[in-house]
C-alpha cells in the first residue's frame, strides 16, 4: 500500500506561505502560492520510518515539524482554496487504489467510500507527550502545558472550520491509543482492516 500523510502537506503549503510571505486573505497570493507548490514523497531514511517530504526537490521533512508551522497550518488549512487544491491532490493520489490516507478530514471529505475508516484518538497530555518527543524536546510540566494548550487550540479552530472540519465519519471505528504502544496500536488498526 501506498502512504500519504495529508497533514504534511498542509504543513508543506503552510512552510511555503511563511517563506513567500503569503497573506492568506488575499486570493491571488494564495493562488500564487498553490502554483508554487511542488510536492513529492519519497522513500524515509534508514532508520526512519517518515517518508521525506519534498517542495520542489528540497527535503523539508524536519523544517515542517516545527512548533512554527504547528501554529501556522491550521489558519492554512482552514484556507477554503488551500482545502480544495489539497484534497483534489489527495482524491487523485486515493483514486490509485492500494493506498492509506491520513488526514483530518480524509474519511469525511477527501475519502467518504473508503473501505476502513478508523479514527485514531489519544488524551491530551498523551499527545502532548508524544508530540515533546517526537521534537526529542523535554518532558517538564511547563512544556507539557504549553504543548497541551497548543494541541487543544489546533483541534477546536480545525473543528470550528467552515470548509472540510474535522469530525469522526459515522461509519469510523474509533480506536483510543492513550495507552497502547505503538506495536499495539498497529496490531489493533492491522486486526480491524
Amino acid at each position: 500500500f501506498a502512504y500519504l500523510d495529508t497533514g504534511a502537506m498542509y504543513r508543506a503549503a503552510a512552510l511555503l506561505g511563511a517563506r513567500l510571505g503569503t497573506h492568506l486573505g488575499v486570493e491571488t497570493e494564495v493562488n500564487d502560492m498553490l502554483t508554487r507548490l511542488d510536492l513529492a514523497f519519497s522513500a524515509p531514511h534508514p532508520g526512519d520510518d517518515r517518508p521525506r517530504v519534498l517542495l520542489s526537490g528540497e527535503d523539508i521533512t524536519d523544517a515542517i515539524r516545527t512548533p512554527q508551522i504547528d501554529r501556522l497550518v491550521s489558519a492554512v488549512a482552514a484556507q477554503p482554496t488551500i482545502r480544495r487544491h489539497m484534497a483534489r491532490m489527495q482524491k487523485q493520489f486515493a483514486e490509485q487504489g492500494r493506498v492509506v490516507l491520513e488526514g483530518r478530514d480524509t474519511g469525511t471529505i477527501v475519502c467518504p467510500d473508503a473501505d476502513v475508516k478508523i479514527y485514531l484518538d489519544a488524551a491530551l497530555d498523551e499527545r502532548a507527550k508524544r508530540r515533546l518527543n517526537q521534537r526529542a524536546d523535554e518532558l517538564s510540566s511547563d512544556k507539557m502545558h504549553k504543548e497541551q494548550t497548543e494541541l487543544d487550540r489546533r483541534d477546536r479552530a480545525d473543528r470550528e472550520r467552515h470548509v472540510g472540519p474535522l469530525r469522526i465519519p459515522d461509519d469510523a471505528i474509533v480506536v483510543d491509543t492513550s495507552d497502547l504502544t505503538i506495536e499495539q496500536q498497529v496490531d489493533k488498526v492491522y486486526r480491524i482492516c
